[in-house]
């Protein structure tokens, strides 16, 4: 069983292992399971053992093949939770284990592949899909029908399936159908019926049978109406929760039903004579997507705001509202990190640069634990614009170097954000709060939005001095000193006005750079005088010739390696500026591209991706992250390739990487996609040429260990040898950055005895540590 995640865990999470930074809060579906409760969010699951309170995580890091889930159900004819996609994906899955069912997936068919409906029904596996039903197998996990319930056999959705006395209801997109189970020609439309004498002519989207009752829900426009008749005849009766009630599911189970809404759950029993409406546990607002009732008469609601809700009505205080700890939302721009110190900015810009006005607010993974705040300015963020009521689309973030509890975020809305990582509260840095200095609204702005301040790209340099872009403005470069000083830095003659300006980085020569939003690659160089701009060097790089050379002017983003090298990536592939101080001192400078061989031919290495995110790893190795292909790890030089993580062959949720952060204290790194944000331990982590902190884990190695053995807090390019007691050499490497990785095995591939193992590390000057050792139990 996987445990909960606790800090000690997380510590010592093997080198090369995933693990998940989903957000737990939106849940869409909740069903019970060997003693554990599991509740299915849009990303993953997680089983709630309500004995001990403890909870365990099910995702693409371990046991689940996807991401996009929509529907879930317990087999118990199988002992499996079904876990179906939107993309047809299916799997099957307990606390330690999962299986994979690609079939519907990997099928030809064309349109909506997505999963609705799952209804496990003795040893048969019903799914409703966006063509048909189809039919699994139990037992033998294989499919064995496909019905097209559409008229002359052609696809149509099925929201919602039911089986009563041998038969089968599918509410579809052309109505409500039924058929006899045991019917051996299902999969001929016509043996498929309307249910007549509808109460409208709108379809219905859920159905269930309870006490002798359908039981149907139907789109009344502007809310939704339950429905029911005995099912022996008799009139339809309708129940109005109220304007705006939205049914998302029915459940039901003996003598109880549940009735899912947006406002609120409602519980039924016996002959509708007990009726409960739940529209608030713990003072918190119920929007529920799936609820049920266990064996105490106890609700579990998948809210779409709380995660796994519990609601007793005999034991009140006993209610409880469970949600994993994570990010507020799945969305993600720009990731920053500085050791342990990890922020997220979870906004963004349509293609244009238009906002997409995301109020998903803040959140913070420091010291193993994720930190949320909300986006309202009311209660979260202080000397806002009016436009709206929130903080609309943070752009990136920046952790102060000299003290990691001050953190400045871009938003394209509210401009600069200086942030407290001890009380989770912002305010604003704009002009109109620094003596006229400081990002800008844009002087041609009209109407509602005229206030807006867009601010895409903070940074801090070495001295610990913060800049930031501002886009719209003539003053397109601000820069905030350690005495809180302000300066402005006017680029209306290089780069014009009304341009969008994006990421930026510091030097540590000094030199900053900029996007240009469809420009090219801003180098300024203020020659370390702020206050002073009469010595100020500005150029803009594009895709000319002697003017840079970039392989596209629409640059995505830019990093500098531990080389002093800047890597900048494009739309199409990414160069190298080896020389940074060429650029001014050098009449025609051009960056450069990687050539490599490849099937016998010459070509540049990534020249047709898109370049989203460079990061740099503690042995200088590139990380690339790519807007269809997922993410690279390449050598420090980009010659060779060591990782290409993708959707189908890791845990990686998506292939449109966004941003890439490493957290150096520990080596993980930290994929922001289009479907969230996964975590993976990699083998170099920040040095430390001191080595005081030199920890190898785990240790001792038990018998049923198989993963790497980690040594951790070393210099760079550190000498690492094991050997025995005797002094016998069992093993030999190099550290990449500050850590080391053994596979536990002696050089003729053999996992050692029982015993004590010394560990010997020296740095590339001689410098040695104490000797560590290691135990190995066999």
């Amino acid at each position: 069983m996987l445990l909960p995640f606790s800090s000690e865990a997380q510590l010592l999470q093997g080198t090369g292992s995933w693990r998940d930074h989903f957000p737990y809060g939106k849940a869409i579906s909740v069903c019970q399971a060997h003693g554990y409760i599991f509740c299915a969010t849009p990303y993953a699951v997680f089983a709630y053992n309500p004995t001990d309170g403890s909870t365990t995580r099910i995702s693409k890091a371990n046991f689940l093949s996807d991401v996009g889930i929509t529907a879930m159900a317990y087999d118990s004819y199988s002992g499996k939770v079904v876990v179906g996609y939107e993309n047809g994906n299916l799997d099957l899955i307990t606390l330690n284990s999962g299986n994979n069912i690609p079939d519907i997936r990997l099928s030809s068919l064309i349109g909506d592949k997505g999963i609705y409906d799952i209804y496990p029904y003795e040893d048969r596996i019903y799914l409703g899909t966006g063509f048909g039903i189809v039919v699994l197998d139990a037992a033998s996990m294989e499919i064995r029908d496909t019905y097209f319930l559409g008229e002359n056999g052609v696809s149509k959705q099925v929201y919602d399936l039911y089986i009563h006395n041998g038969i089968i209801y599918a509410a579809t997109e052309e109505g409500l159908k039924w058929a006899h189970l045991n019917n051996t020609f299902l999969a001929n439309f016509e043996n498929w019926h309307y249910v007549e004498d509808l109460p409208s002519e709108i379809p219905p989207h859920q159905v269930v049978i309870f006490d002798e009752h359908m039981v149907l829900a139907i789109d009344n426009g502007a809310n939704d109406l339950v429905w029911y008749k005995p099912l022996a005849g008799g009139t339809w009766t309708s129940s109005n929760s109220g304007d705006y009630y939205r049914v998302r599911k029915f459940w039901n189970q003996g003598i109880w039903m549940t009735i899912a809404g947006n406002y609120s759950f409602q519980i039924l029993q016996d002959d509708f004579d007990y009726f409960h409406h739940v529209a608030e546990i713990k003072g918190q607002d119920v929007s529920s997507y799936y609820c049920i009732i266990d064996e105490w008469g106890q609700a579990w609601s998948a809210d779409e705001f709380n995660g796994l809700m519990m609601y007793s009505y005999f034991q009140p205080t006993s209610q409880r509202i469970i949600t994993p700890q994570g990010p507020r939302s799945a969305s993600t721009r720009r990731i920053a990190a500085y050791n342990d110190n990890i922020w997220v900015a979870h906004g963004g810009v349509l293609p244009y640069w238009g906002n997409v006005w995301n109020t998903s607010g803040v959140s913070a993974f420091i010291g193993e634990t994720w930190r949320t705040v909300p986006a309202d300015t009311a209660g979260n963020f202080a000397n806002c614009n009016s436009v709206t009521p929130f903080v609309a689309d943070f752009m990136s973030a920046a952790i102060d170097p000299l003290d990691n509890n001050r953190v400045f975020m871009g938003s394209y809305d509210d401009g600069l954000i200086e942030m407290n990582a001890n009380t989770m509260k912002g305010r604003t840095r704009n002009a109109n709060t620094s003596n006229g200095k400081g990002p800008k609204p844009d002087p041609q702005g009209t109407g509602e939005t005229a206030d807006m301040v867009k601010v895409a790209g903070v940074a801090f340099d070495k001295d610990g001095v913060l800049w930031c872009t501002n886009s719209a403005h003539p003053e397109a470069l601000h820069a905030i000193d350690r005495a809180g000083n302000v300066y402005d830095f006017n680029l209306q003659q290089l780069i014009g006005n009304g341009n969008h300006i994006g990421d930026i980085i510091i030097g540590n020569n000094g030199f900053v750079y900029a996007v240009v939003v469809n420009k090219g690659l801003l180098v300024f160089n203020h020659n370390g005088t702020l206050a002073n701009p009469n010595d100020d060097n500005f150029k803009l790089m594009t895709d000319a010739d002697g003017n840079g050379k970039l392989p596209s002017t629409n640059v995505l983003c830019i990093q500098e390696d531990l080389d002093g090298e800047i890597w900048v990536g494009t739309e199409q592939g990414f160069a190298i500026i080896y020389s940074p101080e060429s650029i001014f001192t050098q009449e025609n400078y051009n960056a450069e591209q990687i050539y490599i061989q490849q099937d016998g031919n010459t070509q540049i290495l990534l020249a047709t991706e898109a370049i989203n995110a460079i990061e740099i790893d503690g042995s200088n190795r590139k990380w690339i992250g790519t807007r269809n292909s997922g993410a690279f790890l390449f050598s420090d030089d980009g010659l060779q390739q060591i990782y290409h993580f993708h959707e189908r062959n890791s845990a990686l949720p998506a292939n449109n990487v966004y941003d890439i952060a490493i957290n150096h204290a520990n080596g993980e790194v930290f994929f922001g996609t289009e479907k969230g944000i996964m975590g993976f331990f990699g083998t170099a982590t920040n040095f430390d040429n001191e080595m005081k902190n030199v920890r190898v884990f785990p240790n001792p190695v038990r018998p049923d260990y198989e993963g790497n053995i980690t040594i951790d807090g070393l210099a760079y390019d550190t000498n690492v040898k094991v050997t025995d007691i005797q002094g016998n050499i069992l093993f030999e490497t190099m550290s990449e950055g500050g850590r080391a990785i053994w596979n536990g095995k002696r050089f003729d591939g053999e996992r050692p005895a029982s015993g004590v193992y010394l560990i010997f590390v020296t740095d590339k000057n001689g410098k040695a540590d104490n000797v560590k050792k290691i135990t190995f139990i066999r």
